[in-house]
C-alpha cells in the first residue's frame, strides 16, 4: 500500500466508534507505525488523542506489541510533563490508544519556525522536559525515542506554554529483557545513543544522550551529528565526539558551563555521561549555584513562556543580612535577570525576562506595576520591521487588562499582538492572537446583550 493510499484510508476512519466509546475525528499526526486522531469520548463528552495503527499495519504483531508497550509504560507514569494514557483496548484485533489531547505543536515544529532558542530558554525549556523523564525513570522506564517531535508544547490559559513528552512505543522497562532481539536499530538516528547503535540496549544514559542532542539543536538550530544518509548519522556517532556547540556554531552565544554540560551528555561512552535524568536534573540545578548564576537564570523560574512549576529546582535565597521576605527577594532576583537580558541584546532574552517579571509582581499583587513593565517591554521591544517577539508581551498585556476590567484596552492590546505576529511571521502568535481576540469580542457581546 503506497502512502497516498494509507492517507486515504485512515481520513475514511473518521466517525468511527471505537471501543464503543470514542468517536473518531480528523488526523492529528502520523508517524511511522499510527496515526492520531482527535476523538470524542461519549461517556464523558470530552476531546481526547485516539491512537490507532497505519492502515495497512491494523494486525501487525509487531504493532500490537508497541501499542501494548506504550500503553503499560504511559499508564504508569502521572506528571504534567507526560501526556497521559486513558485507556487501551482492541478492536476486531486492532489495538488503539487513548490519550489526553493536547492543543499545541511538536516542538520540533516550533523550531522550525524559530531556529534556535537563547540558551536560558532552552535549558528552561528541558529542565522541565527531564523533570517528566525523572517520574519514567524512577519508575524503571526508559523512553529509548526522545526527540523534539516526541514534545508537544501545551499553551495554558494564562499563556504559559508547557513542554508534554509523548511516544512510549519503543519504550523499554529497565527490569525486562526483550523476548527477542531486534534486528534493527530502533529510535531516530540523529538522537540516539552510540551504545544503541552497537547493539546494546537502551538504557536511563541513553535518554540522557537524548536530552543532550536535543540541547545542542536547541541552542544551535542543528543537531549534532545531522546530515546524510542514516547509516552515515551513526557511523559518525560511533567514530567521533561530538563538536562543541561554540567550535560546530561559533555566532552561538553560551557559558562555557552549559556548553560543557552539553558535551558530557553526548559523551559515547555512556559511564562519561550522567547516569539518569535525577542526577542531570540536579547537575541543571546546580548550575545556578556556579559562576554562571548571573547570566543563567536557571532555578525555580515562573518564565511565562516555558512554565517551571513541575520543576524540582530549589531557589536559594540570601536573607541573612536583612529580614527580606522570600517574594520580594525573588522579585529582586527577577529585576537582576532583566538587566542581564537587556545588556545582551537578545530580544527573545528580554522578552521572557520582561514575562518572568510581571509574573512575579502579579503574584506579589503589584498589579499596576505588572502593567507598567509589560508596557515599558512593548515599547522597548517594537521595532519598525516587525521581526522582534514583541507579540508575546501584547498577548500578556491583553490578558492583564481583561483580568482588571479593562476591556477596552484588552481588545486593542489583542489586535495589535495579531498585528505583531503577522509581521513577524509567528504561525503560533497570530493563532493566540486571534483566539484571544475572539474571545474577547464574544464576551464584549455577551456583556452587550440585554438581561430578559
Amino acid at each position: 500500500m503506497d502512502e497516498k493510499e494509507s492517507l486515504a484510508r485512515a481520513r475514511a476512519r473518521c466517525g468511527e466508534v471505537i471501543g464503543g466509546n470514542y468517536v473518531v475525528g480528523d488526523i492529528l499526526g502520523i508517524g511511522g507505525m499510527g496515526v492520531v486522531h482527535v476523538a470524542v469520548q461519549r461517556s464523558l463528552d470530552r476531546t481526547v488523542a485516539v491512537k490507532l495503527p497505519r492502515p495497512e499495519l491494523a494486525h501487525d504483531a509487531q504493532v500490537r506489541r508497541r501499542f501494548r508497550n506504550e500503553a503499560l509504560a504511559g499508564s504508569r507514569i502521572n506528571h504534567r510533563n507526560i501526556v497521559r494514557v486513558l485507556d487501551f483496548g482492541d478492536q476486531h484485533g486492532m489495538p488503539y490508544l487513548v490519550m489526553e489531547h493536547v492543543a499545541g505543536p511538536r516542538l520540533g515544529q516550533l523550531l522550525e519556525e524559530v531556529g534556535s532558542l537563547p540558551y536560558m530558554a532552552a535549558l528552561v525549556l528541558v529542565r522541565q522536559i527531564v523533570s517528566g523523564l525523572e517520574d519514567a525513570h524512577a519508575d524503571g522506564i526508559v523512553h529509548a525515542d526522545l526527540k523534539c517531535d516526541n514534545i508537544l508544547v501545551e499553551t495554558l490559559r494564562d499563556g504559559v506554554a508547557l513542554p508534554r513528552v509523548i511516544d512510549f512505543g519503543i519504550a523499554r522497562f529497565i527490569d525486562e529483557r526483550p523476548e527477542r532481539p531486534e534486528r534493527f536499530v530502533t529510535g531516530t538516528p540523529e538522537y540516539v545513543a552510540p551504545e544503541v547503535v552497537r547493539g546494546e540496549l537502551p538504557t536511563f544514559a541513553a535518554d540522557v544522550y537524548a536530552v543532550g542532542v536535543m540541547l545542542y539543536e536547541l541552542i544551535t538550530g542543528t543537531t549534532p551529528f545531522g546530515g546524510g544518509s542514516s547509516a552515515a548519522i551513526m557511523r559518525r556517532k560511533l567514530e567521533t565526539e561530538a563538536m562543541k556547540m561554540t567550535s560546530a556554531c561559533p555566532d552561538v552565544v553560551v557559558p562555557k558551563e552549559v556548553d560543557d554540560l552539553v558535551q558530557r551528555l553526548l559523551s559515547r561512552d555512556p559511564r562519561s555521561r550522567l547516569p539518569d535524568a535525577k542526577a542531570l536534573a540536579r547537575c541543571l540545578d546546580a548550575l545556578s549555584d556556579t559562576g554562571t548564576a548571573s547570566t543563567l537564570p536557571l532555578a525555580v523560574s515562573t518564565c511565562s513562556i516555558f512554565s517551571t512549576d513541575a520543576t524540582t529546582a530549589n531557589m536559594d535565597l540570601d536573607v541573612t543580612v536583612e529580614p527580606v521576605t522570600a517574594e520580594h527577594s525573588f522579585l529582586l532576583e527577577l529585576r537582576r535577570r532583566l538587566s542581564t537580558a537587556i545588556a545582551g541584546g537578545s530580544a527573545d532574552s528580554i522578552a521572557f525576562a520582561y514575562l518572568e517579571l510581571a509574573r512575579g509582581l502579579e503574584d506579589d499583587h503589584q498589579h499596576e506595576a505588572a502593567r507598567i513593565e509589560l508596557e515599558e517591554g512593548v515599547q522597548r521591544l517594537t521595532r519598525a520591521d516587525g521581526s522582534g517577539p514583541v507579540w508575546r508581551l501584547l498577548i500578556a498585556l491583553a490578558m492583564h487588562h481583561e483580568q482588571h476590567g479593562r476591556a477596552t484596552s484588552a481588545r486593542l492590546a489583542a489586535r495589535a499582538a495579531q498585528e505583531e505576529a503577522t509581521k513577524a511571521g509567528s504561525s503560533e502568535g497570530r493563532t493566540r492572537a486571534e483566539q484571544l481576540c475572539a474571545r474577547l469580542w464574544q464576551r464584549s457581546r455577551a456583556e452587550r446583550r440585554p438581561s430578559p
